[in-house]
């Protein structure tokens, strides 16, 4: 059978056949053209020589091909394969060099019987890309990996507790921020009522403290759906459990302030102690940084469920955005503020000036995140249609209304939610005024 195919394709001047096909059903190609083009306006004028030809954009991508059907069931396959081709709407098309384009548009078909060879047909197809630039090779959204925030973060956890145990009388130091780092572990996971699978001694590996915290807080995520109705309550359950997280440590405290402006009594011990501010920042800052890891990932994940199936207002997703951003900001402030009272001192003490690109890394990825989110939310809410308030004309419900809008009485789930002061859906009247989306 092998050489039969090479002899056919020696005969119609090709070497070897590329397989292909449209809607699942496989052909073998023989050609490809591929066409870009983009379109241009031009402007011409009398007794002036030339043209201004304006630019406005790339058009779709075009594609040809040239297919072989043959053999003795060819007809059968070919009766098949334009069966699919008179099928309504787009379809996934396996290009014989880009391979899977998800959504293309069948134009024309030209059916070609010849003399030679026998039991064989030519199919001239022409398809159109039906989406714009992400079918070859484009990437959608930004990285949006928190692997080398949290990298960092154990580093720099690790690299305080070794600073802190080379100092002389510094046990209980050690032992509070130990019993911080546990006491915050332990909340959080009964919290969540959730276990880790492994414990280790944070004495040994800081570093395992935050890889915990982080832990817990995706758990707590894993739980939620996401979907097009709990979206937005999803999000409020995750940022109502990140800031409790970061306040956690804060219940260890008595309520009773030390004598010693740089520390407070610590109850959870055998006996009382003083943990400086200090330690007490890195470890909320630790905690801070794990919930930023964690919402930075979710934000990205809601931007682009609402790409694929919009179902937020622009002001929730300004809330969300402005919620991940909010607590970045509070997390570079805290770390300039750690940095420079470090620097100070190493200053005061050994008389240099401290290395701080470690901590200036992080602030400019901490920044950098910040931005990304930002562009994602200004994405989605360029593709969603204009907010506008509109009257009701007659007594009806959101059903009614939904479809007397939008001749779809299922996106009544959407005018409620644009709508969240609404007190009766299922009486609205007259002369009511209601937020909803231009179309």
């Amino acid at each position: 059978m092998v050489d039969i195919v090479h002899d056919l394709a020696g005969a119609l001047g090709i070497d070897t056949l590329l397989q292909a096909s449209f809607r699942g059903i496989e052909f073998d190609c023989l050609y490809t053209r591929d066409t870009l083009s983009r379109d241009t306006v031009v402007y011409e004028y009398p007794y002036r020589d030339g043209a201004e030809v304006e630019d406005q954009g790339m058009k779709a991508m075009n594609f040809r091909l040239s297919a072989l059907f043959w053999g003795n069931r060819y007809q059968t396959e070919l009766k098949a394969f334009l069966k699919a081709l008179k099928e309504a709407g787009s379809g996934e098309l396996i290009h014989p060099v880009y391979g899977s384009i998800p959504r293309v548009q069948f134009l024309e078909a030209g059916v070609e019987h010849e003399v030679e060879p026998l039991n064989a047909v030519t199919v001239e197809l022409v398809f159109v890309e039906a989406t714009t630039e992400q079918a070859l090779f484009a990437t959608s959204y930004p990285e949006t990996s928190t692997d080398s925030l949290l990298d960092s973060v154990r580093k720099g956890f690790s690299e305080t507790m070794s600073q802190v145990k080379q100092v002389q009388d510094t046990l209980g130091r050690v032992s509070n921020i130990i019993a911080s780092a546990e006491y915050v572990v332990q909340s959080l996971a009964n919290e969540i009522q959730s276990t880790l699978g492994s414990a280790l001694n944070y004495l040994d590996y800081p570093a395992a403290f935050v890889s915990d915290v982080k832990t817990l807080l995706s758990a707590f995520t894993d739980r939620l759906s996401f979907s097009e109705v709990t979206r937005l309550s999803d999000w409020l359950s995750v940022r109502a459990l990140g800031y409790q997280a970061i306040g956690l440590q804060d219940n260890r405290f008595t309520a009773t302030q030390s004598t010693d402006n740089n520390g407070v009594y610590v109850s959870t011990l055998h006996r009382a102690s003083i943990m400086p501010q200090e330690d007490r920042d890195r470890v909320n800052q630790v905690v801070r940084l794990a919930v930023i890891s964690e919402w930075v990932e979710i934000a990205a994940d809601i931007m682009q469920y609402e790409s694929e199936t919009p179902t937020l207002s622009a002001t929730d997703i300004e809330r969300i955005t402005n919620d991940v951003r909010s607590l970045i900001v509070d997390a570079i402030q805290v770390q300039r503020s750690m940095m420079a009272a470090r620097q100070q001192q190493v200053q005061q003490a050994f008389g240099v000036t401290q290395d701080i690109s470690s901590d200036a890394a992080q602030i400019a990825e901490l920044q950098a995140f910040a931005y990304t989110l930002q562009q994602l939310a200004r994405g989605v809410i360029l593709t969603l249609p204009p907010l506008v308030r509109r009257e009701v004309k007659r007594a009806c419900n959101l059903h009614l209304l939904a479809f007397e809008w939008y001749g779809d009485r299922t996106r009544a789930v959407e005018l409620a939610r644009l709508n969240p002061t609404l007190r009766n859906p299922n009486s609205l009247l007259p002369g009511d005024v209601l937020y909803a989306f231009a179309k």
